[in-house]
């Protein structure tokens, strides 16, 4: 979990992903083997900084594929559902797809 400040405009995010698992040992960072979230987070801190909290809805085993595998992002970054889809899609690998997201303004820090 990365520091979120207090004070400003909390979202949360909602993303629903999809995801070829032969190339990830699942779905929770470890060391020595990549992960879904891995990839997530590190293509996430380069458009959006550090400043974030992710979520995802299970663990999963390695080599699992997903079709709605959900994510919760709380962030206080302004940028739009739309444009963070598209800047994703651009630095991730190729075996994962964002098939959803939205958000919500003004969520508790809890």
């Amino acid at each position: 979990m990365q520091h979120i400040p207090a004070c400003g405009s909390l979202r949360n995010l909602l993303l629903t992903i999809s995801y070829d698992g032969k190339e990830f040992h699942g779905w929770q960072i470890q060391q020595n083997a990549m992960t879904v979230q891995e990839a997530f987070q590190t293509a996430l801190s380069k458009i959006i900084g550090n400043d974030f909290d992710v979520k995802g809805c299970s663990r999963t085993d390695s080599g699992v594929h997903a079709n709605m595998y959900c994510i919760s992002l709380k962030t206080e970054h302004p940028i739009k559902p739309e444009r963070l889809k598209a800047a994703l899609e651009k630095r991730w690998l190729p075996s994962l797809s964002i098939q959803f997201l939205c958000g919500k303004q003004n969520v508790s820090g809890e």
